[in-house]
């Protein structure tokens, strides 16, 4: 198993905090987006072969996954965090299903793939296109939602029972109902309370489990199909913007009455935007098409002049500079290979650029290969600051620690701010 000299990181990292803390960042920061799947599809890690149907639907399993999850990012995979389990390390377990839940909240089956990542089917098509206009609003916590609390109580429980994975205690998601809630932050994104963001989830899951979205568009698209959905934008726009108009009024209510079950600001200073599917769009239908709901989700759920963090998987860069103007972006978040060193100078100083290394090449790439591309990419975006290194998009399953250790320590060796 690959080795990381813990401690001596533990000591780099402690430093490089204290410095970027006092306005003196020696270097470009680095950050990964990983998550349970990681364990799920390595059969190296998941001996017993535990499936996601089972990680979806047995709570006990769900907690072990995640446990094991936690602990392999802590001890084996470097980037700008806390490494190793120590007495301040809590795990905190979050309802987890992965890119199905929205879509599954509005009724589309789960497909599983045995270890393979799910999916859903469909809901809509030309016969049945008006039922979710017909059930009218629905119900925040109902449908799937329901499951997640139920496995966010289960969570509560061993909590409150003690529960230890190695000697770290875990935490369930903050719950006003849940006694065994806990004083850490409710997005479970955090190994360590004290360190940077371990573990990026999904927009969807943070802000306790789901206060969030996928995106009109992006939901649009799994509720009748990627190409059914485009096809309707140009030839049925009306019933497209209808639909449109449903997913974020849903969207705001649900995530409305989350906020207020947990207890959240209802109106933050800086709120998520995710829509992957906005890639597939020439910027004027964009602009035409989308921004007005993209405006609403933003004005409906943040405080007015509000900066937001904007991730997008997708080839999507022509879209930056408006998404910058028109909804106050302060991040982006990217996957596909872009221009990077573009994208930070076009952006401007202001706004901070996540991207980096292929996940491809993380997976199949030597370090050399790795250390090369990462050395590139840093050449191109010096010596501009607004910049994050991470991996290009979500780590995948399998990917070589070596790897990762081989981008973080170019990072390091090459990413010094001058």
């Amino acid at each position: 198993m690959f080795y990381y000299d813990i401690d001596k990181h533990n000591e780099e990292y402690e430093a490089f905090c204290a410095a970027r803390d006092a306005g003196r960042q020696p270097r470009i920061e680095m950050t990964v987006g990983c998550n349970p799947r990681m364990i799920l599809m390595d059969d190296a890690l998941n001996a017993e072969g535990y499936t996601f149907e089972q990680y979806f639907n047995d709570p006990a399993v769900m907690l072990e996954v995640q446990c094991r999850f936690f602990e392999y990012c802590l001890n084996y995979l470097a980037w700008d965090k806390r490494m190793g389990i120590g007495p301040e390390t809590v795990f905190n377990l979050y309802p987890d299903f992965q890119n199905v839940l929205e879509p599954a909240w509005y009724g589309c089956p789960i497909a599983y793939n045995g270890r393979g990542e799910p999916s859903t089917r469909k809901l809509l098509n030309e016969d049945n296109k008006n039922m979710l206009f017909k059930k009218g609003m629905l119900d925040p916590f109902g449908g799937i939602m329901e499951k997640c609390f139920e496995i966010n109580a289960f969570f509560a429980k061993k909590a409150a029972e003690g529960f230890t994975w190695n000697g770290a205690p875990v935490a369930a998601v903050t719950n006003n109902d849940v006694a065994a809630a806990t004083d850490s932050p409710p997005a479970a994104t955090l190994i360590n309370p004290a360190a940077t963001p371990a573990v990026n989830v999904p927009v969807a899951a943070a802000n306790s489990f789901f206060a969030g979205t996928d995106g009109p568009m992006t939901v649009a698209c799994s509720l009748m199909g990627a190409t059914e959905f485009c096809v309707a934008l140009y030839e049925d726009t009306g019933y497209a913007l209808e639909l449109l108009d449903y997913i974020t009024e849903n969207s705001i209510n649900r995530v409305r009455a989350l906020r207020r079950h947990f207890g959240l600001d209802e109106s933050p200073g800086e709120m998520g935007l995710a829509d992957d599917s906005i890639a597939m769009l020439s910027e004027s239908d964009y602009i035409r098409l989308i921004l007005p709901f993209h405006k609403k989700l933003k004005s409906a759920l943040s405080a007015e002049g509000s900066r937001c963090m904007v991730h997008l998987c997708g080839d999507a860069e022509r879209h930056f500079k408006t998404i910058r103007r028109e909804l106050n972006a302060a991040r982006f978040d990217t996957g596909y290979p872009i221009n990077l060193g573009r994208a930070v100078r076009e952006l401007g100083p202001d706004v901070t650029v996540l991207g980096g290394v292929k996940v491809q090449t993380l997976l199949h790439g030597s370090a050399a290969e790795v250390r090369a591309e990462a050395k590139r990419i840093l050449g191109e975006v010096l010596p501009c600051k607004n910049f994050i290194m991470r991996d290009a998009n979500n780590l995948s399953p399998r990917t070589p620690p070596e790897n990762l250790a081989a981008m973080y320590e170019t990072v390091k060796e090459w990413g010094r701010i001058k």
